[in-house]
Order: structure tokens, then C-alpha cells, then sequence
């Protein structure tokens, strides 16, 4: 008996102290500043999306904003891939994240800021990552954990640098160039069980890389 309680304590405390990382729905709203009026806004991606839903499970995220030239973005970490579904094309573009895109600058500093801000409840840190172009700054929560490794060989999107920091998916990001500001913020986030069936099946889409 003294046995078997001793089994069932052991049993117990690795249930309550295994890593788990995140996975559910996050919601996001998007905003757009012009620094210069002769910018045109269609020249960004997600315009003029102004909300959008994101999953996440084991590595693999597929974003859908609500309006714009894009159905969806979807990256599989597998793959290494990231890929954009274009409303109206059956076919789908993608990128090898093996290492920078060709839109990418190199990385000049990165800076890290903690309980900076607080966002639904959560006290938040600021990953601050500078090109020679862009500003990125990433407001997260260590509570909305994921596991780094599934990135440590994703260039594409800075993913390798920026998750080896953060070691948890953003709730915020602010996109600054000299051009125009994104800042993207959650609004809800959920933690619940994705299906497997939220991704697409990347064998099954006639693709064309980027």
C-alpha cells in the first residue's frame, strides 16, 4: 500500500509540473499610421484588414484576417515553410524560411525590456529587434509559452531570433519603418484544443514558391 501511494504521488507530480506549451485562438484588431502621405497602404500585405483570427498548435500557425487581398497565412514548422493563400488563386505561395527572404534586412540589434506593459491581465515584456529598415517590437507574456526549438532553424521572419528570446507567441507587435507604423494588438485570447484539421494539408495545395 505505502508502495503504491508513493507511485501514485510520482504519478501526480509529473502531470502537475510537465511543460506545456500553448495552444488555442488569439484574436488580434489592426491599425496602419502613414508617416508619409505619398505611402500607399495597399503595398502592406494585410491591408486593410483590421481584425484577424490566429491558431496555433504544436509549432504550426495559420493566421485569417477578415478582408484583403489574403485568405490566409500559414507557416509549417516541419516544412520550414510559410505560405500565403491569395483570395480567388487556387494557387499558393509560399517561402523556404531556411533562411531570409528577400524583403528581409540583416539584423542590427535586438534589445529586451521586462513588465513593460500589462494586456489582458498579463504582465508583458518588449522584444525590441532593429534592421537597417524596420522596427519591431514585440510585447509578450512568458504565460503564452511555446518551445523554441520548433524555430531554431526558421530565418525566414526573424522566427529564430525572435522566439529564442521570447519563448512565447506576441501579443502585440508594432511594425515601424520610415514609411508607415502596423501595430497589431490581441483583443482575446483562448486557450482550447486546435484540430488538426484547422491547417491545411501542404501535400495536397499546388504551390509556387516565392
Amino acid at each position: 500500500m505505502k508502495n503504491t501511494l508513493i507511485l501514485l504521488l510520482l504519478f501526480c507530480s509529473n502531470i502537475t509540473f510537465a511543460q506545456t506549451y500553448f495552444e488555442g485562438e488569439i484574436q488580434y484588431k489592426n491599425e496602419t499610421i502613414k508617416k508619409d502621405s505619398s505611402f500607399d497602404l495597399t503595398k502592406i500585405i494585410s491591408w486593410p484588414s483590421k481584425k484577424s483570427v490566429f491558431y496555433f498548435k504544436n509549432g504550426d500557425w495559420i493566421q485569417k484576417p477578415d478582408t484583403g487581398m489574403v485568405e490566409y497565412q500559414y507557416f509549417n514548422h516541419r516544412a520550414n515553410q510559410q505560405f500565403y493563400k491569395i483570395r480567388d488563386l487556387d494557387t499558393v505561395l509560399f517561402y523556404r524560411y531556411n533562411d531570409l527572404t528577400p524583403e528581409q534586412d540583416s539584423v542590427r540589434s535586438t534589445n529586451t525590456f521586462y513588465n513593460t506593459d500589462t494586456l489582458l491581465g498579463k504582465v508583458c515584456n518588449r522584444f525590441v529587434l532593429q534592421t537597417a529598415s524596420t522596427r519591431f517590437t514585440f510585447v509578450y507574456s512568458p504565460d503564452i509559452n511555446i518551445n523554441p526549438q520548433w524555430f531554431k532553424a526558421t530565418k525566414g521572419g526573424y522566427y529564430d531570433i525572435i522566439y529564442r528570446t521570447m519563448k512565447a507567441l506576441y501579443l502585440k507587435v508594432i511594425i515601424e519603418t520610415d514609411l508607415y507604423i502596423s501595430i497589431v494588438t490581441a483583443d482575446k485570447i483562448q486557450r482550447r484544443p486546435i484540430p488538426d484539421e484547422t491547417f491545411p494539408v501542404i501535400e495536397k495545395l499546388a504551390k509556387r514558391e516565392l
